[in-house]
Order: structure tokens, then sequence, then C-alpha cells
């Protein structure tokens, strides 16, 4: 079965931010990908690997680390725009 319209276009989207080193402010955006959908993120991001490397990379800074271990960073939840959605998430 040939990929869906919208995944044929996630792959497009991230062949081209993977092309864009220092792109820190998607990192955000990528951990919420992860939260809503982690079996698609976890199938897809092996094909990225410098996104994925920079997602690590920006996530080990050290004047990240207070932040990204402290109750200031909200957690993602099921009444955000990166809910969980087990029907729309495979492989």
């Amino acid at each position: 079965m040939p990929p869906s319209k919208e995944a044929r276009r996630t792959d497009y989207d991230f062949r081209y931010w993977s092309t864009i080193p220092g792109r820190g402010e998607f990192v955000r955006l990528i951990a919420g990908l992860r939260y809503a959908f982690p079996l698609r993120m976890a199938t897809l991001m092996p094909s990225f690997p410098r996104l994925a490397d920079l997602d690590e990379r920006v996530a080990a800074l050290p004047e990240l680390q207070d932040y990204l271990g402290s109750d200031r960073r909200l957690p993602f939840t099921n009444e955000d725009v990166f809910r969980h959605y087990p029907e729309l998430d495979a492989a």
C-alpha cells in the first residue's frame, strides 16, 4: 500500500527541516510530535539523523538543563495541541 498524502507531506517537511542546522525552536515541536505520535515518530526519526541529532544536542545544552528538569516546563497533556492520538498513531 503506498504511503498516504499526509505521510508523504510529513516526510517532505522532515527532509526540509533536517537540512537546516541550528533550528532549536523546533525542539519543542519534535517533542510534541513524539508525544502525540510515539509509534510513528519512533519509525520516522531514524530516517532523519540530522534532525534527531539537533534535537539531542539542544536538549543537552547546559543552559537548558535547569529548565528542562523544572516545573516551569509545562508538560504535554490531552488538553493541548500535542495530545496523544492513538487512532492516528501507526508505525
